[in-house]
């Protein structure tokens, strides 16, 4: 008795869900729309006419237009996305065949929908009919393939790629990487936070906060690219594998391969909407693993004075006032500039001026990028001379390694009366 009354229940449940789905379908059956494609045919060719009806639409009757000639070709039953949303919907297909030149306008096919115009011409000469349906021009999306390594991810509406140099790097210098985030909008409906590097072997520092935009045309399919710009250094020697996650949410299928082979065979466009299992989740997409030599820093003609700063700089110095009384205080300004890890050049040259009483340096940064990669780095110390008359400041020695050319060590002799 207790399978039965379930069976029972089930079959009434099916029985008002299959009135409610005709009752349903009387109301969205009203709610279509239709479209023509090509636009612009030559005499002799057809068009495309297609209807979208969210419902059961059962008939639908052809038009009489003069010079035009319409036959059904197809008719099926899917889903259309509205808002990134998926709706059940009916689709007719219906050939339009031109028989002489004009503009013409087919009325709407079903009660809500509006007339849709056609323009057919004679072959390749000048339409002049144009200026019926001018329109700004849109610059075409770029059509460029995934970057290499890269995988779509989140049924294939994401994908996260990291870009890292070929060549190998020192333990300490910053180099700049890429963070390139794929989105098919509408399916990725958000970013969760800023891209994040697996492992605790490097920093990623400085990323940027608001990345550049652009659309790409990726597979057929348009795409928002976000490619954030940041430094990336390497803590320790040896070889390793890295790999940035993303957290975001997207629209994705949430039924299982057999739910969704029952869907399939849902008639009634209500059932298949209780059964489409599209929703949003909140999901983390991995970039592919990218591999990274880190080299040790060479030991053999390493300065005594090495601090850790690794990259391209020039150094130059100044005095301000240049002449002053005894007891008043001047300025000593170092001024390093270039490409490199900033962040280990220190201050560590002014701490010893035989005959001059020091104070503590301020340091200040101007990056010239988005990523403080490259900019310029300007030291100022007070001094005063501790013995009149005229004075020369030690010479300034700053070493850093040069990973293209070697360990170097620029020195700089400001002078001061």
């Amino acid at each position: 008795m207790r399978w039965i009354k379930v069976i029972v229940a089930i079959l009434g449940v099916l029985a008002r869900a299959e009135y409610a789905t005709a009752q349903t379908d009387d109301a969205l059956a009203a709610l279509a729309y239709e479209t023509v494609e090509p636009s612009r045919i030559k005499v002799g060719d057809s068009a495309i006419l297609r209807v979208t009806s969210f419902g059961r639409l059962k008939e639908v009757a052809l038009p009489i237009v003069p010079g035009l000639v319409f036959e059904e070709v197809g008719r099926a039953q899917g889903l259309e996305f509205v808002n990134g949303t998926a709706v059940p919907a009916t689709f007719i297909q219906i050939r339009v065949t031109a028989q002489f030149a004009g503009v013409f306008s087919i009325p709407g096919l079903t009660p809500t929908s509006h007339s849709i115009g056609l323009e057919v011409v004679k072959g390749d000469e000048p339409n002049p009919y144009t200026w019926h349906s001018q329109q700004p021009a849109t610059p075409p999306v770029p059509s460029v393939s995934l970057p290499k390594g890269a995988q779509l991810q989140a049924g294939g509406a994401a994908f996260v790629h990291l870009a890292i140099p070929t060549r190998g790097v020192y333990v300490g210098e910053s180099v700049p990487v890429d963070i390139e985030l794929g989105l098919r909008p509408g399916i990725v409906t958000s970013v969760k936070g800023l891209p994040t590097l697996k492992g605790s072997d490097f920093t990623l520092n400085n990323l940027s906060k608001q990345p550049e935009r652009r659309e790409q045309a990726i597979d057929g399919s348009t795409f928002v690219v976000l490619t954030w710009h940041s430094v990336l250094a390497a803590v320790k020697p040896g070889d390793f594998s890295l790999s940035v996650e993303t957290p975001l949410t997207a629209k994705i299928s949430t039924l299982s391969a057999a739910d969704r082979a029952v869907a399939s065979r849902l008639a009634f466009p209500l059932l298949q909407s209780m059964y489409n299992g599209i929703a949003p989740r909140d999901i983390t997409i991995g970039s592919a693993p990218s591999e990274l030599k880190v080299l040790p820093l060479p030991t053999e003609g390493q300065p005594k004075n090495f601090g850790g700063a690794v990259g391209d700089f020039r150094i130059s110095s100044e005095i301000s006032p240049a002449s002053v009384a005894a007891g008043d205080p001047l300025t000593l300004r170092l001024h390093v500039s270039g490409v490199g890890n900033f962040d280990r050049v220190d201050s560590t040259m002014l701490d010893h001026l035989d005959h001059w009483r020091t104070y503590p340096a301020k340091s200040s940064f101007t990056p010239s990028d988005t990523v403080g990669y490259q900019g310029e780095k300007v030291f100022e110390q007070p001094l005063i001379a501790a013995q009149p008359g005229e004075q020369s400041i030690p010479g300034l020695e700053f070493s850093y390694f040069d990973p293209i050319r070697d360990v170097t060590s620029v020195r700089r002799r400001p002078r001061s009366k």
